[in-house]
């Protein structure tokens, strides 16, 4: 049984329905009503060896804008739902991939946080009627929603098609490369112990069932628990400390109001 999600999303701009299986084969069925993104979307799928189903209706008679950001927020919704909690996962992925004069190297990490950054320069502001912004737009858009990383670098190239042919494949590739099974990594592949906001928000709270020390001073209450300096991830100590720091709030403004 593979990885699967189905996403089906509609806006005023776009609607969209979306199907994938990351342990497929490659097979690519694509219709956004761009011709030079589905081309790329194609391509994707074909490199990630993920099967993709993608139909978008969009406002196309606008520009592509809407569109591809919309196609990829759907796809890294689908991505992050066919990856849970990330366990057993290799998690990062990298590819240097040429096409033809054109040489990129892309690299991939999904580990819960979204972050893009292409540097990539294109010598013409338009593939036909497809803006080359839009590539940018459309892994931001991923990466935001799927919770990865998204880096890659231009090294050379004159052909703006082939150097976004180039950046579409080698990150492809990447994702292949992280989603796969890891053989030797059997938990959640990272340090903490939580690569999704769903874990950590699990650990905050069964670290607040532990009852804590309540003392009171004459300028309010103070609530300290061992748990806060013992935490290892800083995210959650930050999370636990802003919470312990409202209770304090709080609970001093009912002691002021006489009803403690």
């Amino acid at each position: 049984m593979g990885r699967t999600a189905t996403v089906a999303r509609e806006t005023t701009e776009t609607k969209i329905d979306l199907t994938i299986n990351l342990d497929g084969t490659g097979r690519a069925v694509i219709s956004t009503g761009i011709g030079f993104f589905d081309h790329m979307l194609t391509l994707l799928a074909g490199h990630s060896l993920f099967d993709l189903s993608i139909t978008c209706e969009g406002d196309v008679h606008v520009d592509g804008h809407h569109t591809v950001e919309d196609v990829g927020r759907a796809l890294g919704v689908a991505v992050k739902d066919c990856l849970g909690d990330r366990r057993g996962i290799r998690r990062y992925g990298h590819a240097i991939l040429p096409m033809d004069e054109s040489l990129v190297t892309a690299a991939v990490d999904l580990g819960g946080r979204a972050a893009t950054v292409l540097a990539v320069e294109y010598p013409v502001p338009a593939i036909g009627s497809f803006d080359v912004q839009l590539v940018e737009v459309f892994w931001e858009s991923f990466a935001a929603t799927a919770g990865a990383n998204v880096h890659a670098v231009l090294h050379h190239g004159s052909n703006a098609h082939h150097i976004a042919e180039a950046v579409f494949k080698a990150t492809a590739r990447s994702l292949r490369m992280a989603v796969e099974s890891d053989p030797r990594q059997t938990g959640v592949p990272s340090t903490k112990g939580v690569l999704t906001d769903e874990q950590e928000k699990g650990v905050v709270k069964a670290a607040f069932t532990t009852p804590f020390l309540i003392c009171i001073w004459p300028g309010g209450v103070w609530l300290l628990s061992a748990l806060v300096s013992s935490c290892e991830s800083t995210s959650i100590r930050s999370r636990m400390s802003r919470e312990i720091e409202r209770g304090c709030e709080s609970r001093t403004r009912v002691l002021h109001n006489g009803r403690l």
